[in-house]
């Protein structure tokens, strides 16, 4: 689907994306912001800079676990996301995917780095085994997060990475 299709479409209530469409363009259905739940097919590997970005009324969204990049921003601004739990097979997060979402994200273990995700991204968070970097500036600003548990698998905690959170605790098991 084209870069901007279906911006602006302020009365689009939900979306149900055919199998033969294999990506979501950039700013695809920004702005939509009556959108209230997405049905991802398998056919689709990538997800495009701010595909979804300021979609307010967003409550649901069903990823296929075939994506494997969501860009920068697709994300952000949703504002009534609650849960997100990430396609297995995603390797790549774009920055400021998420910002001030405030939702619990769950993150594949196919996903090795975090990347920043926006300032209030987050207010919980499930990081599975396998995921080995937490990126510079991955929580900043996310002061609705409270608790962050570690996988044994991280190696590195970039600058900046829980700065601005609300973290009261803080378990890094290792092995």
């Amino acid at each position: 689907i084209g870069v901007g299709a279906f911006e602006y479409c302020e009365n689009l209530t939900s979306i149900e994306i055919p199998n033969s469409v294999t990506s979501i363009g950039a700013g695809t259905f920004e702005h939509c912001e009556n959108l209230t739940s997405i049905k991802i097919p398998n056919g689709i590997k990538n997800i495009g800079d701010y595909a979804f970005e300021n979609c307010t009324a967003l409550t649901n969204i069903a990823f296929s676990d075939s994506i494997t990049t969501i860009g920068s921003s697709a994300f952000s601004n949703c504002t009534s996301l609650d849960k997100i739990t990430l396609p297995s097979e995603l390797t790549s997060l774009g920055n400021g995917v998420f910002e001030n979402c405030n939702a619990e994200i769950i993150f594949p273990a196919s996903l090795k780095c975090i990347p920043e995700l926006g300032n209030n991204a987050v207010k919980k968070v499930k990081i599975p085994e396998g995921v080995e970097i937490i990126g510079e500036d991955a929580f900043w600003g996310c002061s609705n997060l409270f608790e962050i548990t570690l996988p044994s698998t991280i190696t590195s905690i970039e600058s900046g990475a829980f700065s601005g959170t609300g973290i009261t605790a803080f378990n890094y098991p290792q092995d």
